[in-house]
C-alpha cells in the first residue's frame, strides 16, 4: 500500500515581502514553501500583475521548496 502525502504544502516566506513598495522592476520574486514542491495544474496560471496590469515575460522555476518568478522580458 502507498501513503500518499494529502497535506498541502503552506508558504513560510515571500521575497519580497506582500504589500511591498518601490520595488525594483526586475527583482526576482522567491515563495518558500513548508516542504518540496512540484508543478500543478496552477502552475502555468501563475502571473504577476503591476497595478491590476499582468507583467508579460515572467518565466517560473522550482527548485525544492522554492518557486522563483523572474521577469525575464
Amino acid at each position: 500500500m502507498i501513503n500518499s502525502d494529502t497535506t498541502a504544502p503552506t508558504i513560510t516566506s515571500i521575497d519580497p515581502t506582500n504589500d511591498s513598495i518601490n520595488v525594483q522592476i526586475n527583482k526576482v520574486i522567491k515563495i518558500t514553501f513548508s516542504e518540496a514542491i512540484k508543478a500543478g495544474t496552477a502552475y502555468n496560471s501563475i502571473t504577476i500583475t503591476n497595478n491590476g496590469a499582468v507583467v508579460s515575460g515572467i518565466t517560473k522555476s522550482i527548485s525544492g521548496n522554492v518557486l522563483t518568478l523572474t521577469n525575464s522580458g
